[in-house]
């Protein structure tokens, strides 16, 4: 009798971990985070003035995003999602002025492979990632009482590469940590709306640290 409560016991706790570690399916993931760009040198032209070498001094920003993860029935996922990133930034021109404040953001959509290596610490599952980010807009902005000058770029193509942990929670929630690297460089910003304003050779090179919370459906 003993022999078979204990059999059933191991059978039923073997049971609930495949249960548990079930995660195969979509989840939905919105994540914010903490955004790091290095200054950028450039170059501007076709302005009144300063034209030529620039140099764009940036602080540190923000990050959020939505997420939607499909895992598949092995250690490999895929990911298609939309980040935001904005970055204060102060442009100072060929001539030595500073520009008044503004940002450095874009709006990007990406689509990134994950590999976790099924290695757990307990609720801990580490992983790998990388992939294609296409930018929907990459801005510059300058931003006076006067009004604001924003030099902007559309529809160009880099990579990301990730690292990270998920962290299992109780039924279908999972809280997902991770370091990113974002890559987009050589872009061109032409001037919104009215001027004929360019920024070249500039990159855009977020790493930020993110924190989501997943849930599958």
């Amino acid at each position: 009798m003993k022999i078979r409560l204990v059999a059933t016991t191991i059978l039923f706790g073997i049971t609930s971990v495949v249960v548990a570690d079930d995660r195969t399916g979509l989840s939905l993931i919105p994540l914010f985070g903490y955004s790091q760009l290095s200054d950028q040198t450039a170059v501007l032209s076709g302005l009144d003035s300063g034209n030529g070498a620039a140099r764009v001094e940036i602080d540190s920003g923000f990050m959020a995003g939505l997420a939607l993860r499909y895992q598949f029935d092995s250690p490999f996922s895929s990911e298609f999602g939309w980040e935001y990133r904005s970055n204060d930034s102060v442009i100072i021109d060929a001539a030595g002025m500073e520009l008044p404040a503004g940002n450095y953001a874009s709006n990007v959509f990406y689509f990134n492979g994950r590999y976790d290596p099924a290695v757990t610490f307990g609720r801990f599952r580490p992983w790998i990632g990388g992939g294609l980010s296409i930018v929907q807009e990459v801005d510059l902005d300058s931003e006076s009482a006067a009004g604001e000058v924003s030099f902007s770029d559309s529809g160009s193509i880099g990579y990301q590469l990730m690292v990270g942990v998920d962290v299992e929670m109780t039924g279908p929630w999972f809280v997902t940590t991770e370091l990113r690297y974002s890559d987009q460089r050589g872009l061109t910003l032409e001037q919104e709306e009215t001027g004929d304003g360019i920024v070249t050779s500039i990159d855009y090179q977020p790493i930020t640290v993110q924190l989501g919370i997943g849930y599958r459906f």
